[in-house]
């Protein structure tokens, strides 16, 4: 959220107005904002996972699993960045974007990340199940916890039909 706020602030003190008399891609000012927000993402969800594993968290499924688990939790950080970014470009200033980018809070809420969609009033499972967090949230939860997290899901990862719970160990 703090990269819609930067990137306002940038515009307003002119560092935009100066990087444009400059012989370089309108576009590569831009993408200066976002890869550095993307490696604090990483950085952060590296202190994030070790402490986790410090505390008791561990991976079921290996290795090779976690870090497709975590390539995706970066890689969904990146989508994020630029929304955000591109959420600054338009604010007009900080503050304004500070407060637009308070508009993505709510879909950590109402999502799989906290209870399961299954358990929210109707109205609500529509929205929580077509929302860009849930099915992040459920894949990581199927990479890092394999079959369990499958079965509490009904649905593997995989496009398959939902997974019946008459035959659970």
């Amino acid at each position: 959220m703090g990269s819609a706020a930067g990137i306002a602030e940038d515009i307003q003190l002119g560092l935009f107005d100066r990087l444009r008399s400059l012989p370089i891609s309108h576009l590569s000012v831009v993408v200066g904002r976002v890869l550095p927000d993307t490696a604090l993402v990483a950085w952060s969800l590296a202190i994030t996972v070790a402490i986790g594993l410090l505390i008791g968290f561990r991976v079921h499924d290996g290795i090779g699993s976690a870090l497709a688990a975590f390539g995706l939790c970066v890689l969904c950080g990146f989508a994020f960045c630029w929304l955000f970014n591109t959420l600054g470009l338009y604010s007009g200033s900080p503050q304004a974007a500070q407060s637009l980018s308070l508009f993505a809070f709510p879909l950590s809420f109402v999502s799989s990340a906290y209870v399961p969609v299954a358990t929210m009033p109707g109205w609500m499972q529509a929205f929580a199940q077509n929302q860009p967090i849930t099915p992040m949230t459920n894949a990581v939860r199927i990479l890092t916890q394999g079959r369990p997290a499958e079965l509490a899901l009904g649905r593997p990862l995989s496009l398959n039909p939902p997974i019946s719970r008459r035959g659970l160990p």
